[in-house]
């Protein structure tokens, strides 16, 4: 924290004295413990205000001041040293977003958490023992940490009983998300048993029907490339053909019969 507050009184355009003086008040700190007729050691602490120095409210306001600068007015609250930003959107990904656009602006992305500067392959060991509730918070910490282990997602996805990822991106079009869902399923097809080979067939087959009925030419060519069944049929429902078809979506005709 003191690097930051003495960073916030400069961008603040406070005196540099001022902003050295800051930094003394927080260096060579140490406390002590006392519990019953116990008494600690004293042990030194690089971070924190001092507590009963009638200077720490003031620097901890100052320090604190950009968060009353963001978005809503009437969705800022705080009380004592505790400080709520309220976000409110039509849907969990706006809301959450607009949190994450509020911390953005509260600190630099450089400096805006600690966690940041691991090496991804400790965001990767400790992704894969969160549960998906847990895993889910973990990546609303920061935008930044999406990338290094959004395919334990896609490899979540495709161990549940069906994959939600490809059906969703197939629905709205999203070539690249498809194209990542389906990696993942591939991936588990060398890995496992025949059952669970035939599992994964069914998946990108109904993945196909779904892309044929929507209209979605790319990522028909792209499913029947990774090895979607063009005559693909379960349980009496139409082929990607037959909706291609219905739907008049001539195109997607021509790309299905080429492959039959």
């Amino acid at each position: 924290m003191r690097n930051r507050l003495v960073l916030r009184l400069r961008e603040q355009g406070w005196p540099d004295h001022l902003a050295r003086w800051a930094e003394s008040f927080m260096e060579d700190r140490s406390a002590r413990v006392r519990y019953q007729d116990t008494l600690t050691q004293f042990a030194p602490f690089q971070c924190g205000l001092p507590q009963g120095s009638p200077a720490s409210p003031i620097l901890f306001l100052l320090y604190t001041e950009p968060k009353y600068q963001l978005g809503n007015p009437q969705g800022r609250s705080g009380y004592a040293d505790d400080t709520a930003i309220l976000s409110i959107g039509d849907t969990v990904d706006e809301t959450t977003a607009m949190a994450s656009s509020s911390i953005d602006e509260m600190y630099p992305t450089e400096n805006q958490m600690a966690l940041l500067a691991l090496p991804p392959e400790l965001f990767i060991e400790l992704a894969a023992f969160l549960e998906a509730k847990d895993l889910v918070t973990f990546l609303r910490t920061s935008r930044q940490i999406y990338p290094i282990i959004e395919h334990i997602l896609y490899c979540r996805d495709t161990k549940s009983n069906s994959s939600v990822s490809l059906l969703w991106a197939v629905r709205k079009g999203m070539i690249t998300t498809a194209r990542k869902a389906i990696g993942a399923l591939e991936c588990e097809r060398i890995s496992y048993d025949l059952q669970y080979k035939n599992r994964i067939q069914l998946r990108l087959n109904e993945a196909l029907r779904l892309a044929a009925s929507g209209g979605h030419k790319h990522i028909v060519q792209l499913l029947l490339n990774k090895g979607a069944e063009a005559n693909g049929q379960r349980e009496g429902r139409a082929t990607a053909l037959q909706l291609a078809l219905l739907h008049r979506h001539q195109e997607i005709v021509d790309i299905i019969l080429v492959a039959y």
